[in-house]
């Protein structure tokens, strides 16, 4: 972490959060990622947003998906997707 103060251990982050938001555990954490490209977890299931897609491929093969239940690489994936913006008139 930046800054002059000594740095936590994992263990001490996740024993901090599970405190902080009384919760049992924390399966993991990120820093500096964006809002579309983060998943969830809660009470055992995985929610994710509309624009990420994720597959499981083989490992020696990027190109080549793995069926349920092999082991294989991970691959996140943000899709591009359309936000409507609303125009803004410049104030005269």
């Amino acid at each position: 972490m930046k800054g002059k103060r000594p740095e936590s251990t994992r263990e001490e982050v996740h024993r901090y959060l599970c405190s902080r938001f009384n919760v049992p555990s924390i399966l993991s954490e990120y820093g500096m990622t964006e809002l579309l490209s983060q998943a969830y977890s809660w009470a055992g299931k995985i929610s994710a947003p509309p624009a990420m897609k994720v597959v499981i491929r083989d490992i020696n093969d990027p190109f080549d998906r793995v069926r349920v239940g092999q082991t294989g690489a991970i691959n996140v994936m943000i899709l591009p997707i359309s936000i409507p913006v609303p125009l803004l008139k410049p104030r005269i």
